[in-house]
């Protein structure tokens, strides 16, 4: 299911064909200010800008925001939002289906992902915008490794009751299983097994 939130900002109320620009962050761009939309609405109201669509896609995650890139953790959001959304947009509005009249922005991850796709998927975009994006993550994370180490060492199974899962799961060798208690005497020839045997054969194998 396709969930975005559209904002045609215009001047006026005739329809109008306009460049659409994916936005990869919040509305509520700066605390105690113009949130995106009204803010678009207030510069093209004021000649500052010519008219536009402003899409934000819904990709919020059960684990939070995402940097908007394919990913084997979260889902494939690059994809997402390069072969469903840009479509999806693309029909169901009046906008200039090409390259060159499609941006994308974002702030922090979205800043992050809009480079990213600037980079990875420049087809489909013609202008980026990376505000404050997310970057040089080796040096902005490298000392929450020790912590986050420390973190998952304490969900640790020990080795003790890791040695009796193992062993508990170990597959148990192939073959046809006997009922507890019979074996096939070793003296017994295999040529025998289904046939009446001999009260020779019957001794040996009582004995």
């Amino acid at each position: 299911m396709t969930k975005v939130r559209a904002s045609a900002a215009s001047r006026c109320s005739t329809t109008w064909s306009a460049s659409p620009a994916p936005v990869l962050s919040h509305t509520n761009w700066k605390p105690f200010g113009d949130n995106v939309p009204e803010r678009a609405a207030r510069l093209i109201r004021e000649q500052k800008m010519g008219p536009a669509i402003f899409v934000f896609p819904d990709c919020f995650t059960a684990l939070g925001g995402n940097q908007y890139v394919n990913s084997s953790a979260i889902g494939n959001y690059a994809d997402y939002l390069t072969r469903e959304i840009i479509p999806f947009v693309d029909r169901e509005f009046r906008t200039l289906a090409s390259r060159e009249h499609r941006g994308c922005f974002g702030k922090s991850s979205g800043g992050y992902g809009s480079i990213i796709h600037g980079m990875k998927y420049a087809k489909y975009w013609g202008a980026i915008a990376n505000h404050s994006g997310d970057a040089y993550f080796d040096f902005v994370y490298w000392h929450d490794w020790p912590n986050t180490l420390n973190e998952l060492a304490k969900h640790r199974v020990p080795k003790r009751k890791a040695r009796r899962l193992r062993r508990a799961r170990r597959i148990e060798p192939q073959g046809p299983r006997r009922r507890p208690g019979r074996r096939a005497h070793p003296a017994l020839p295999r040529a025998t097994c289904g046939k009446r045997r001999s009260s020779r054969q019957r001794k040996a194998i009582a004995s």
